[in-house]
């Protein structure tokens, strides 16, 4: 086992009649209740682990196991996470850096708040939010090309268009908001929708529409041909009749697609 600093000293002095009370740690400036006699060399808990370490005892012991209150650190008003430290100031602790003041906690931090709050603050006021959401409906209009006293009504039927403005999907396709009979909007693809608008009826279970020059934003009537994806699962006389069959039957009102 280690010497132990510090010890024979204090056991001197309460040998003099300077006794430190009873069950008191022994080591000088610790005021730590003492272990049970004659298992931890009079010394508190965190001593004698200090000891058995062959760490020094000449510093007094902190209290390190608060769990509430402020942090340890000067000046910091964090509330307590663990070892009596704060979460950032903890962080430190564990990674060996020399504890330090956060950066919320300097003045260019503290600043930065309140000024956010104060633009908060200002934002929120009736006024400041109308004349804001006027500016933003007044770049709006401009856009897209309609006077400064056009409705806001105006401007959203401009901006949806009679289906919605197409926008491109990942895979390439333009795709429109419709709005279905039933009120509720749905989303289909623009070469679809201008598809059905020349067949002047809905596309059918199994039929595609294809791009001729594999540009898939050129959705040009001229640019699409109706296709049909369904095959017959084999290739025996009697399935391809009825494949024929139905192919005629679904197509018998549809004689221009043969021109």
């Amino acid at each position: 086992m280690p010497e132990t600093p510090g010890l024979a000293a204090a056991q001197q002095r309460e040998l003099q009649g300077v006794s430190r009370g009873k069950n008191v740690c022994v080591v000088a400036g610790c005021e730590r209740e003492a272990g049970r006699p004659g298992s931890a060399r009079g010394m508190c808990n965190l001593h004698y682990s200090r000891w058995q370490r062959g760490a020094a005892l000449t510093a007094p012991a902190q209290v390190l196991c608060a769990t509430s209150g402020p942090c340890l650190f000067p000046s910091c008003e964090h509330i307590v996470k663990a070892k009596g430290y704060c979460g950032g100031h903890y962080s430190q602790l564990r990674r060996g850096q020399a504890l330090r003041a956060l950066y919320t906690d300097t003045p260019k931090a503290i600043r930065k708040v309140e000024q956010k709050a104060r633009i908060k603050a200002q934002r929120a006021i009736p006024e400041v939010k109308a004349r804001a959401n006027e500016r933003r409906r007044a770049k709006t209009r401009a856009r897209w090309g309609l006077p400064p006293e056009a409705s806001w009504e105006e401007v959203l039927r401009a901006i949806r268009g009679p289906g919605g403005t197409p926008y491109k999907n990942p895979k390439g396709y333009m795709m429109i908001n419709i709005r279905l009979p039933s009120g509720r909007r749905t989303q289909r693809g623009e070469h679809q929708v201008v598809m059905e608008k020349h067949l002047n009826r809905p596309l059918l279970k199994g039929e595609v529409v294809h791009h001729k020059n594999r540009v898939r934003t050129d959705n040009r009537i001229e640019n699409l041909e109706l296709c049909y994806r369904a095959q017959p699962p084999g290739g025996r006389v009697t399935d391809l009749l009825k494949y024929a069959r139905e192919i005629l039957a679904r197509y018998k009102d549809e004689e221009w697609l043969l021109t």
